[in-house]
Order: C-alpha cells, then structure tokens, then sequence
C-alpha cells in the first residue's frame, strides 16, 4: 500500500522554527529554510516550548451526510475539548489539519483559542485530503518533534498513522489517539495494548482527561 511504502526521513532539525518578524536574519537556517520553502530561523534552547500538538484528521470517507457530518462533528468537538483542557493547565497546544495545504494554528490564551474556534467553523473536510499525505507531511515538521506529547484525533487509523506515531515515540514524545467511528467493532483488529488510542463513537461523551 502507498502508506507502508512510505519511508519517513529522520528526524529533522527540531532546533528551528519559522522566522517571526523582530528575529535576527543571522539565526537563519538556510538548509532548512530551502527545505521547508520558508524563512525558518535556529531557535535557541530557552525558546523551545514543551507544547502538546494535535494532528486533527480532515478527510472524508462518505458521501453521505448522515453519515459524516456526526463524525466530524464529534472530530472537532474533542479538538476543542482537548485544547481548552490544555489551556486550563496552561500548556500551548499546536493544532496541525490538511486543506489546500497543512495548516498549523498555535494556541496559547483564551483570544487564540477564540480565534481558532473560528477558524475550525470554516475547516473543510474532504475526501480529496488524504490521511497518509498529511502524515508524511508532519513527519517532516521540525515543530512536531518540539512537542511533549502528540495526539492525534482522526477518523480512521492507517498505517501510515501508525508509522509517524512509532517514530514520535522513538524520540520520547508522548502520544496518544483518538478514533471517531461508526461502530467500534471496526477496529478490533488494533493492537490497543501497544497504543493508547481511544475509540468514540459520534454519540460518544468526550471523558476530558489527556
């Protein structure tokens, strides 16, 4: 399959972020600026921010909108949940989702939190997103690996999923999953001893604990 073919690189330069503006041009990395196709800058220890990342899965798997629009309602209900949980215990929380492009929203007050509440209210799903395209597209994001735990809220689990979440645990990040499906029967072939992953169903009631 496309997603096992999928040879994720090595662990990328986690000591880099975006170029902001007010950022001295001589802490720019160019090696990575040229891979990346943006200004991205050497970030000195003290800045890194122990941050939870959630990787919130926008493809759709159904024309039907019975069928999908309680699913992804229940995708974006747990986003919001876990970021506000987040917040209350004054952590940051990156949130990664696929449109036209990856898109990564950084929230880290209740103005911000306000901000992406409003910006999810225009997220699209589609079935032209891809979950193994997002996830090779992460396993190449410097910013994932600053994280200190990586959940990822998703319709379906790949292996593709599985591949970017082994490697985030390779170097110590903590990760967890959040399935929303139509039956959990669906997914009893998983091994959930080897990963902490949850199974909702959209009528499901989010338990808020990380």
């Amino acid at each position: 399959s496309k997603a096992s073919s999928y040879n994720f690189s090595e662990y990328p330069d986690v000591l880099t972020r975006e170029y902001q503006e007010g950022d001295s041009p001589k802490l720019i990395n160019w090696k990575q600026s040229a891979r990346q196709q943006k200004l991205m800058i050497r970030s000195m220890i003290g800045d890194i921010q122990q941050s939870v990342s959630i990787i919130l899965g926008s493809q759709r798997d159904s024309m039907d909108n019975k069928v999908f629009l309680p699913l992804e309602n229940k995708l974006l209900e747990i986003a919001l949940a876990l970021t506000n949980h987040c917040l209350k215990k004054s952590t940051p929380v990156n949130i990664f989702y696929k449109q036209d492009e990856l898109h990564s929203y950084f929230v880290q007050d209740s103005i911000s939190f306000q901000s992406f509440y409003d910006e999810l209210s225009i997220m699209q799903f589609s079935t032209g997103y891809q979950n193994d395209d997002t996830m090779y597209l992460l396993s190449e994001n410097p910013a994932l690996y600053n994280s200190k735990l990586v959940i990822f809220i998703l319709p379906k689990w790949t292996v593709a999923d599985q591949v970017l979440m082994e490697k985030l645990q390779k170097y110590n990040i903590g990760t967890k999953a959040y399935i929303v499906c139509d039956s959990q029967s669906d997914y009893t072939q998983i091994p959930q001893s080897q990963i902490d992953l949850t199974l909702l169903t959209s009528g499901a009631k989010l338990e808020e604990e990380l």
